[in-house]
């Protein structure tokens, strides 16, 4: 059941993908596109079947497809490390080989770090804001941070952690499969 639900999600935001590059009445895109996802590098012990020290030469080998690619940017959606800050440096002296414009979005594995460490996060990646937005042919781009409302982010304030509480809670009572403590809101 969860297979299908998450083929059905897949297959709505490759179709989004799609109706968003194509435009409307177009037969050509207006652009292309590179996307990223979950890399989560580390130098660690593999877990089953995640083999995380290979997250860097699988990384290395999607750039240099993008970069032989007419691209207009490449975005990497989060979770571009497992664990430990440290990987931080491996992993950024790959993807920084990226030869168009990037972009970065934060996942909950981004902030898996040492909680006095977890406000350094964006500006290891390079980000001045976590929310921001950017152009490309004519189009903005509009950048969210999902992890506002988490369990693994710096804790800022009582009243975020006890909204960030709130919401988990409305959503566990509701019996969601997206009530997990590593989501975030």
């Amino acid at each position: 059941m969860l297979k299908k639900r998450f083929q059905k999600y897949l297959f709505l935001f490759s179709l989004t993908v799609f109706i968003f590059a194509y435009g409307r009445n177009e037969t050509k895109p207006n652009f292309s596109f590179g996307i990223i996802a979950d890399v989560q590098y580390c130098e660690c012990v593999p877990e089953g079947t995640r083999f995380y020290s290979n997250s860097l030469n699988k990384l290395a080998e999607s750039i240099m497809n993008f970069n032989a690619r007419d691209m207009s940017f490449v975005i990497q959606l989060g979770d571009l490390i497992d664990r430990d800050m440290d990987s931080y440096e491996s992993v950024l002296s790959i993807f920084n080989q990226i030869k168009k414009p990037k972009f970065h979005v934060l996942g909950n594995h981004d902030y898996n770090v040492d909680e006095k460490k977890k406000e350094r996060v964006p500006k290891e990646i390079g980000l001045v804001s976590k929310y921001y937005e950017f152009g490309s042919n004519g189009w903005r781009m509009i950048v969210l941070d999902g992890n506002d409302l988490s369990f693994y982010t710096p804790k800022e304030s009582t009243d975020r952690i006890e909204e960030t509480n709130r919401l988990f809670q409305r959503i566990k009572d509701r019996g969601a499969i997206n009530a997990h403590a590593w989501n975030g809101g």
